[in-house]
């Protein structure tokens, strides 16, 4: 019986000031996974000034997480400079040491953008927006 899999392609430019030319990264890889039939966990969250534990649905063992911190990806207008201000403070922690009175940060997901790690231990992970509120979608990938 054929095994479930995850894929991943990237492509990260980056675009000098002036007229220089933009270089790229791009990497690419699959990775079979242990299960044959266990669905990834995807859940819409909101993350507050709080340390809360994440959600590791059913799943014992993470193959992948993926944050998504939401922050700025629904407006469909140009913010002005009060919004740009508010927006960038909306940055999401994720601490991995478990610690419940006093995590430490080790991973931050900036507005509008991801992150994806292979945490050792699910139960170990805590998260929390640094000021006010944001959305994020959190995607736990069986091993």
């Amino acid at each position: 019986m054929s095994k479930s899999r995850v894929t991943v392609v990237e492509h990260i430019y980056f675009q000098p000031l002036g007229a220089g030319q933009p270089s790229v990264t791009q990497r690419q890889f699959n990775r079979t996974l242990l299960t044959e039939d266990e669905q990834p966990c995807v859940r819409l969250l909101k993350a507050t000034e709080e340390w809360k534990a994440i959600d590791k649905c059913w799943l014992e063992q993470a193959g992948m997480v993926h944050l998504f911190n939401e922050a700025g990806s629904e407006r469909r207008t140009i913010p002005n400079e009060r919004e740009k201000e508010e927006l960038s403070r909306m940055i999401v922690e994720v601490s991995f040491n478990g610690e419940v009175e006093f995590p430490l940060p080790a991973l931050k997901v900036l507005p509008g953008e991801t992150a994806r790690f292979h945490p050792i231990d699910l139960s170990q992970l805590r998260y929390r927006c640094c000021r006010g509120e944001v959305k994020i979608t959190l995607t736990i990938f069986p091993v």
